[in-house]
């Protein structure tokens, strides 16, 4: 499998298709960046959602960490989380084949408006301030969160 990022990466076309399929949502796709996963956003006449597809051939246990952690945040009623959006079938995680018969994993998370930090310009100390909030009440969310997988550091 070849993993050059012009071979895996997913269109909003793609993306589109993928949400109609799997969540029954007829919307515009616009790329977003993301670190690992192809993240979209998904913009219908009602609302907007998250539509996050994994590269080929990664972790099944990574994916599950992620959805069981936004899982466990939400319960807290700390900050506000995205929801995860359940396919059909009713599951939290969706798989699809894309064009070259590989494997994704797929979510739909529920839009949760903002900025990107690293966009913010100026940094206020107040800014600063939300911010220290906002990670102290995460962590306060997660601090019990418990899961199978980890993550190993070389």
């Amino acid at each position: 499998m070849s993993l050059e990022y012009s071979a895996i990466k997913i269109s909003p076309y793609e993306a589109q298709h993928i949400a109609k399929e799997l969540f029954h949502l007829s919307g515009t796709a616009f790329a977003l960046d993301g670190e690992a996963d192809f993240n979209f956003k998904i913009q219908t006449t009602n609302k907007n959602y998250l539509l996050k597809i994994s590269r080929p051939a990664e972790n099944p246990d990574y994916v599950d960490f992620q959805s069981m952690l936004l899982q466990h945040a939400a319960t807290k009623n700390v900050m506000e989380i995205p929801e995860i959006i359940l396919d059909l079938n009713g599951s939290a995680i969706s798989k699809v084949k894309d064009e070259n018969g590989e494997e994704r994993f797929v979510r739909m998370l529920s839009w949760v408006e903002g900025r990107l930090w690293s966009s913010v310009n100026p940094i206020t100390n107040s800014l600063l301030n939300s911010l220290g909030e906002k990670a102290g009440l995460l962590n306060e969310g997660i601090h019990d969160f418990d899961h199978h997988f980890s993550i190993q550091y070389s």
